[in-house]
């Protein structure tokens, strides 16, 4: 079976609770003793989360036991079943899950840790019947399984803004980088009321990682979004800023219709999109994963 793999795709927080993200990469494998230092620039030393996340191809079929070695908490997840869960304050400290696992075949790993104060270490080895212990290698984690797969060369989404508030009246066809708007009292566009308009976004979305999503909007005034032809967000009201939220299960790299449409009848006008994931903090949905349906005029 080739080693070919590029490790394990690593997303460190500036907390403890894996909710402020400041930095993404590729970590070659999970085998790290800061110390007391900081786990990368921009990042504390101390009060610091992350979350790695890969496929990972074992070598052969049968029982294999994870071992974490860590200081402060740590979660594992083997295909999405939580194997070891010691979410607590401790120093360095071993704990042990067990999964079943096919030879050449990619698992779905997730690996949780933070750091509360004081020394930090994180590390991940496997061992089985036939296999010695050792540091999970990198040839063995796949980073594009769950992360990165998704080639991100978005231009955005298809944006159709409508003179009234039914998406009836077509005005302008444009790209638009993102849903990410608070027109206050002004107009969306040139051609376009500052009120008693509408807006109707199409793409295909692509996702990082392969669960559950949450997708939240931010709208003033009425709002409605469908994802693979599912309505999973039905606010067509008149309404102040409000949030709203649906889920979809989404698939990695794969390309999932979405579809947006809001209203503004008077007032302010916001319209804004979010999402978050068990692996992913939330975020406006950006344009590197949203492919417009068809070819607009102009960019935003």
């Amino acid at each position: 079976i080739p080693e070919d793999g590029d490790g394990a795709l690593a997303t460190y927080f500036n907390d403890m609770a894996l909710q402020s993200p400041a930095l993404t990469r590729v970590d070659q494998r999970i085998d790290f003793d800061w110390g007391g230092g900081a786990p990368a620039a921009g990042i504390g030393a101390d009060r610091f989360s992350v979350r790695w996340t890969a496929e990972v191809v074992p070598r052969f079929s049968g029982a294999y036991q994870f071992i974490t070695t860590s200081d402060d908490g740590v979660r594992l997840w083997i295909d999405g079943v939580l194997i070891i869960d010691q979410w607590n304050d401790h120093g360095p400290t071993q704990h042990v899950g067990q999964a079943q696992v096919t030879a050449g075949r990619r698992h779905a790993l997730r690996m949780e840790f933070y750091e509360n104060g004081g020394g930090a270490t994180a590390r991940l080895e496997w061992r089985s019947a036939r296999q010695s212990r050792e540091v999970v290698p990198r040839g063995r984690l796949f980073s594009g399984g769950t992360g990165a797969g998704a080639i991100e060369d978005g231009e955005g989404v298809t944006a159709t803004y409508f003179t009234d508030m039914n998406l009836s009246d077509q005005g302008v066809t444009r790209i638009d980088q993102r849903i990410d708007f608070d027109w206050g009292g002004g107009a969306p566009a040139a051609g376009i009321g500052a009120d008693r308009f509408s807006v109707r976004w199409q793409a295909q979305l692509q996702a990082r990682f392969s669960e559950e999503y949450v997708f939240t909007t931010t709208s003033d005034d009425g709002i409605r979004l469908w994802i693979d032809g599912v309505l999973i967000i039905d606010q067509w009201n008149d309404h102040g800023p409000t949030q709203h939220s649906g889920r979809a299960r989404l698939t990695a790299g794969n390309r999932h219709e979405v579809r947006v449409e809001f209203y503004e009848n008077g007032g302010g006008a916001v319209a804004k999109l979010e999402w978050s994931s068990a692996s992913q903090a939330r975020e406006l949905v950006p344009r590197a994963c949203l492919h417009p349906i068809i070819s607009g005029i102009g960019m935003r």
